[in-house]
């Protein structure tokens, strides 16, 4: 999560010259402290995977890697103090599962270790075809 918050610090051109560095990576340890309690309390004994994935909607092929399934479940964070372009993110990855079969619930926390309300489970009657195709969970709508 440090990693995130110093990605995020590049990103933004903010990243402090080699002095000032350490400073500001205890300040991010402090900011992200209650969201790493939350992160590390959900996944406790939890194995992370990934799955990769590929669908296809209207036409337009949609394929890539979806990372933090636990437990038949899909847990994301954020480290943005404006969380919302990342629930759509985790929204819209929690969507392709749906279409590839997946039945678990997105759980969404925010920088400071809250749950975010996300779907619950869902299912995907008339969602076509579930197939896996050398390991990739393929659907076509």
């Amino acid at each position: 999560m440090v990693a995130a918050w110093t990605d995020k610090t590049m990103k933004e051109g903010n990243m402090p010259l080699a002095r000032i560095k350490e400073m500001k990576v205890s300040e991010a340890q402090l900011e992200i402290g209650d969201l790493q309690a939350s992160w590390q309390e959900l996944t406790a004994g939890k194995t992370g995977k990934s799955c990769q994935v590929e669908i296809t909607v209207g036409g337009i092929v949609v394929r890539g890697a979806v990372t933090n399934l636990f437990d038949n479940s899909l847990y994301d964070f954020t480290v943005s103090k404006d969380a919302l372009k990342h629930q759509v993110k985790t929204r819209i990855r929690h969507l392709v599962l749906c279409a590839c079969g997946f039945s678990g619930q997105a759980v969404f926390l925010d920088l400071h270790g809250k749950k975010i309300p996300h779907a619950r489970h869902c299912s995907t009657p008339g969602y076509g075809t579930t197939v896996p195709v050398n390991g990739i969970i393929q659907a076509g709508l």
